[in-house]
C-alpha cells in the first residue's frame, strides 16, 4: 500500500514530464507517478545496491521498466557530474549494479554532454542536512577531500535547469530552507504539512527560476518553521505548534533546576518559544 506521504509527494510534482526520484528507496513514488501519466519519464536514484534491485523488481512487476532508467549513485552526483569528476569506487559500484540489473530488464541513466536532466527532482526520507549535502553534489559519506566550493557552482547551473524540486525533509527543516534560500537562491514557493503514523512531515515545492524573497525570512523561526506554512493557516500545523510549544515549556522547566550552566540552552528555548506564540497568535 502507498503511504500517504508519498501520494502526496507525487501529487506535488504536479505535470511534470520526467522525474528524478533521488533516494528511491523501492521504487513506489516513482511506479505512481508514471502509472498516472503514460507519457511520464522517471529515473531511480539510490545509494545502496538492495533498495534499487527491488525498485527495478517493483517496476518490472508493474510493467514500466520500459519508462524508468536506474542509476546507482551517492546522491545527485551519477545524474550531474561528468565520468571525471566521480570516484572510482562510485563508478565500480554502478558496474556491479549493472551487472545485476540488466538480466531482470533494466535500462540506465549514464551521464553524457547530451544527457538531458528531467523536469522534476524529488527528495525524501532523509534529514535536511544531508538534503544539502546532496543538493551540494558532496559525497554522503563525509569525505572532506571535496572542495564544496568547487562543487556548488556545477550544483547550482544543474538544478536552476530545473521546474521544480520536491523536497520532504524528516528533520532539520531550517537548514535546508537555510540553503535554498541564502545560498541557491531558490523560491520556496509552497509548504504543506500531513501527519502519518502519529508524525508531522513538511513537503516544499521548489522552483528554482523564480529567486527568492529574501525580505520574508527576517528571523531564525522564518527558517525554522516555513513562511509558506505560517501564512498557511492550516490547523494541521497549528496542532503541531502547539504540540512543540508543551515540549519546550517541559523543557524549560526542567531546565530552571539546572542552574547557570544551561542558561545558553534556556535563552534558546525560550526565544523559539516566542517564535511559536507569534506564530500561534
Amino acid at each position: 500500500m502507498i503511504s500517504k506521504r508519498l501520494q502526496e509527494i507525487a501529487k506535488a510534482a504536479g505535470d511534470c514530464r520526467a522525474f528524478a526520484d533521488v533516494g528511491c528507496d523501492h521504487g513506489y513514488a516513482a511506479a505512481l507517478l508514471l502509472k498516472e501519466e503514460p507519457s511520464r519519464q522517471g529515473i531511480c536514484a539510490d545509494l545502496r545496491e538492495g533498495p534499487l534491485l527491488s525498485a527495478v523488481e517493483n517496476l518490472r512487476r508493474e510493467k514500466l521498466l520500459d519508462r524508468t532508467r536506474f542509476l546507482l549513485s551517492d546522491g545527485l552526483r551519477g545524474l550531474v557530474l561528468p565520468e571525471t569528476l566521480l570516484k572510482q569506487g562510485e563508478k565500480k559500484a554502478f558496474a556491479r549494479f549493472r551487472e545485476k540489473a540488466e538480466p531482470m530488464g533494466a535500462s540506465f541513466f549514464e551521464r553524457t554532454p547530451e544527457a538531458s536532466l528531467p523536469d522534476t527532482l524529488l527528495i525524501a526520507g532523509m534529514g535536511g542536512q544531508l538534503m544539502t549535502d546532496i543538493l551540494g553534489l558532496l559525497p554522503t559519506n563525509g569525505d572532506l577531500a571535496y572542495n564544496r566550493q568547487e562543487l556548488f557552482p556545477l550544483a547550482r547551473t544543474a538544478l536552476s535547469k530545473l521546474e521544480r524540486l520536491i523536497l520532504s525533509p524528516q528533520s532539520e527543516p531550517e537548514v535546508l530552507r537555510h540553503f535554498l534560500i541564502d545560498r541557491l537562491d531558490f523560491d520556496i514557493t509552497k509548504e504543506q504539512m500531513l501527519l502519518e503514523e502519529g508524525r508531522y512531515y513538511v513537503i516544499l515545492t521548489v522552483e528554482p527560476g523564480k529567486p527568492a524573497d529574501r525580505s520574508l525570512y527576517r528571523k531564525e523561526g522564518d527558517y525554522r518553521y516555513g513562511v509558506r506554512l505560517s501564512c498557511s493557516r492550516d490547523p494541521l500545523f497549528a496542532e503541531w505548534l502547539r504540540q512543540r510549544q508543551q515540549s519546550l515549556r517541559s523543557l524549560l522547566q526542567q531546565l530552571s533546576q539546572k542552574g547557570k550552566g544551561a542558561e545558553e540552552r534556556r535563552q534558546a528555548l525560550t526565544q523559539e518559544l516566542m517564535e511559536i506564540e507569534e506564530r500561534l497568535n
